[in-house]
Formats: C-alpha cells, structure tokens, sequence
C-alpha cells in the first residue's frame, strides 16, 4: 500500500520522500520482526527476506536520494 500512496503522491506532484521514508521503515521493521522471529521460520526465510527487504530498502533509499524536493 505504500508503494501505492507513493506512485499517487508523485502522479500528483505531491512529495514522494515521506513515502518512501516509510517504505524503508516497514523493510526494516520486517527484517528486524523476521530476525526476532526465526526459530519459528522455515530454513531460508532470514536470508530470503533479507534479500528482498534490504534490496527495496536500498532502491527507496536511492530514489530518495535521487528526488529533488
């Protein structure tokens, strides 16, 4: 859904960082929740979602940096 609210925002001319600011915060959040979590998770699940987390957090991040408001 934030993806979604940022795609808007920016089809609007609306800023975009705070979207993807809170993009970056669920990646963590879910990466941090997976961490805690990971006696209950399948084998792969901490790296996979570390993979997948950090790789959108990365690309928000990066877009963030490009944008210019």
């Amino acid at each position: 859904m934030l993806h979604a609210g940022g795609a808007f925002a920016a089809l609007r001319g609306r800023p975009l960082r705070p979207w993807l600011v809170a993009s970056i915060a669920g990646d963590v959040t879910d990466l941090a929740w997976t961490i805690v979590g990971r006696q209950e998770l399948p084998s792969g699940a901490v790296g996979a979602t570390a993979v997948v987390a950090g790789a959108s957090a990365a690309l928000s991040a990066g877009v963030a940096a490009a944008i210019d408001e």
